[in-house]
């Protein structure tokens, strides 16, 4: 005989905690379930019992819905899930169990209009098989057409994005193309839902913005105009940080850096940042405030928020960027340079040298 192998999931509790739908959160539950089957070696391919009908449900709750060409895929086929019914009728499907008397249970609960998708196939595809009777078929050649223009689009939009721990950076590129880039970069970030067509206008509109301007998207995350393209991205909390300078080992959203006491004896001093540890008393490590000044090598002292702008330092980085300061005098922007004020001279005995070990 064939094994059976049974799971058991409670999906109204799921669908409570998580703030779903009992459909999602069955639907959810399910594919947890065969996933699991999958991963336990007590199977290499789920093949689900979805037949021609379904595929017309999904695209039209997908339309309704107002999905993009994704939608319009209908059910398909990926990873270890395969569709082996898709192209079959459900008339075709009853009348092989009749022929042949095979024993089946019907499910009720699909019948139930209090469901969006039961509402659809009980009242509203009939309507429409009265005018089309072929709908199905139609559908299904749409899905088709559907899934090959999405899987190129798709291909597209992977030219123009490059994907970072803690930012994922978009290139220009037609409209269609670069709204699907967008999406990826939000599933980068784990958003996969409760976004709206609206964020992607927004993440656009930016194209014809000025650098540094920026929008506020869905969970924390953040599109910015940086020097020719569009990064998205999610801030971290900015931290109260402010620590003396000592030798050590330093991280900082997302720069490692570390802290050295050494002579100046044939130093090299291309080979990291450097400071006169006698222009250092009262030094801390921080973070940018308002009315910090930096001073350049031959270029006389100014603003640090002009200074961070002249050497494209991207605006979302301003403000997350450690600084090596005294007061408001800043010696040294980490991973950017030194100050003329902690200048390294023939008669300096000592020096702290930074270096940036790692970026995360």
């Amino acid at each position: 005989g064939i094994p059976f192998f049974g799971y058991s999931v409670n999906a109204l509790t799921y669908a409570n905690e998580n703030k779903l739908s009992l459909e999602e959160s069955a639907r959810i539950l399910r594919y947890q379930s065969f996933i699991s089957a999958i991963s336990n070696g007590v199977c290499d391919y789920v093949a689900t019992a979805h037949h021609l009908s379904d595929n017309t449900e999904s695209v039209l709750l997908n339309l309704f819905r107002g999905s993009g060409i994704k939608g319009l895929k209908g059910v398909t086929e990926y990873d270890c899930f395969i569709r082996p019914f898709k192209s079959v009728s459900k008339e075709e499907i009853t009348e092989y169990i009749n022929k042949n008397a095979i024993p089946y249970i019907t499910d009720e609960s699909n019948f139930d209009k209090a469901f969006t998708r039961n509402n659809l196939r009980v009242s509203v595809i009939p309507e429409i098989k009265k005018v089309f009777p072929e709908v199905n078929k139609s559908i299904l050649r749409l899905s088709e057409t559907a899934t090959i223009d999405e899987e190129y689009l798709d291909s597209q939009a992977n030219c123009l994005i490059e994907n970072k721990d803690d930012k994922v950076i978009i290139k220009d590129g037609h409209k269609a193309i670069f709204v699907r880039a967008v999406i990826k970069a939000f599933k980068h970030f784990g958003v996969n839902k409760d976004w709206e067509k609206v964020h992607l206008d927004d993440v656009y509109s930016l194209r014809e913005k000025e650098n540094g301007k920026a929008v506020d998207l869905p969970f924390g995350l953040k599109a910015t105009r940086e020097y020719g393209v569009t990064v998205i991205s999610k801030p971290q909390n900015l931290e109260d940080f402010c620590v003396p300078l000592l030798e050590g080992d330093y991280s900082f959203n997302g720069i490692n850096f570390k802290v050295e006491k050494i002579k100046n004896a044939n130093v090299d001093l291309t080979s990291g940042h450097f400071l006169a540890v006698e222009k250092t008393d009262g030094a801390v490590i921080r973070l940018k405030k308002d009315g910090d000044v930096f001073e350049k090598f031959g270029g006389g002292s100014k603003k640090l928020a002009d200074h961070l702008t002249d050497v494209k330092v991207p605006k979302r980085e301003r403000d997350t960027t450690p600084l090596v300061a005294i007061g408001s005098d800043v010696l040294l922007i980490v991973g950017i340079g030194v100050s003329k004020k902690a200048k390294v001279e023939k008669e300096t005995k000592y020096l702290y040298k930074i270096t940036i070990t790692s970026l995360i």
